[in-house]
């Protein structure tokens, strides 16, 4: 358990509300509304999750004839250690499986995740993201950025609907972007089908494109390097304008990004560590030749 996750679970036996100042405290809090809706045997694969994760196996129900604890006294062991585990379990997939139907399959917090399908395929996450399922026995939605690995299958396409762009493919590496007002993929190994409005391209390894309503385009100058460098964790750019590169930082972490119109029209090439939202804007900022000052509402550019 890092110091991270130790602070949390104190601070989920305390009982304190989520103030902001840790994603997981607050995606935890959004969940905790639908805990009593899982279904018996979701919640069992999720206890089995959390045993296997840290060794601490399923509390036993309380004795609710017993009094009620003294304030002040300290709680139950078995209730610091689910706690704990749940903290430790949380943070090391930061997602919340709901098994069929509409709802989620996964969703990152502040940390990118790793999700192993039922066929076979993973999707690693980025932050801020999450995968629904949709109709269709592989077929899913995405919102945010993903990178898929496929398992292949001709039998059974794999396809992903993403924005106004959707993906069909048979077995494959690539990674999809909605982050931009436009669905953008990259394809690292095999060929994809990318749709856009009433049009369609089938992108080789190491091509990409974007689709929206209208239709889709190849991006001649996206390159592994700056398609996949979140997963390096780092964002990479070339000749691009500020406002996208704020933006993506932004989304990356949550947080809102303000550039002024003069400055959003620059272009600017460089790399930005993806350790936290202050370290990515301070190294923005240098090359915008100024700083950003953070507020309630974010982080605003000043010179």
């Amino acid at each position: 358990m890092s110091d991270r996750d130790l602070r949390l679970a104190q601070r989920l036996d305390a009982g304190l509300r989520p103030d902001g100042s840790d994603g997981l405290h607050d995606a935890l809090d959004a969940l905790a509304p639908g805990a009593s809706s899982v279904a018996p045997e979701a919640s069992a694969r999720l206890w089995a999750a959390v045993a296997s994760e840290t060794g601490v196996g399923r509390p036993a129900a309380p004795d609710r004839s017993a009094a009620r604890p003294a304030v002040g006294r300290r709680r139950p062991a078995w209730r610091r250690l689910a706690v704990a585990a749940a903290v430790v379990l949380a943070a090391a997939v930061t997602v919340w499986q709901w098994g069929t139907g509409p709802e989620p399959v996964a969703a990152a917090a502040g940390e990118a995740v790793t999700v192993d399908l039922p066929d076979g395929s993973t999707v690693t996450l980025r932050p801020h993201s999450r995968l629904v399922r949709d109709e269709g026995e592989r077929a899913y939605g995405l919102e945010g950025e993903a990178y898929f690995a496929v398992a292949p299958d001709p039998s059974r396409p794999f396809t992903v609907e993403a924005g106004d762009g959707a993906v069909r493919v048979l077995g494959t590496r690539f990674d999809v972007s909605t982050w931009t007002g436009r669905t953008e993929v990259f394809v690292e190994e095999g060929r994809v089908e990318v749709t856009g409005g009433a049009s369609a391209l089938v992108l080789a390894a190491g091509e990409a494109a974007a689709a929206t309503s209208n239709g889709v385009a190849p991006l001649p100058d996206v390159t592994a390097a700056s398609a996949l460098d979140w997963r390096r964790g780092e964002a990479v750019f070339q000749g691009e304008r500020a406002e996208r590169v704020a933006d993506e930082v932004g989304q990356h972490f949550g947080v809102r990004v303000d550039l002024p119109p003069d400055v959003a029209r620059q272009r600017v090439s460089g790399v930005l560590p993806l350790v936290s939202a202050p370290a990515a804007l301070d190294g923005l900022g240098r090359i915008l030749g100024g700083q950003f000052v953070s507020g309630d509402d974010g982080f605003r550019f000043v010179r």
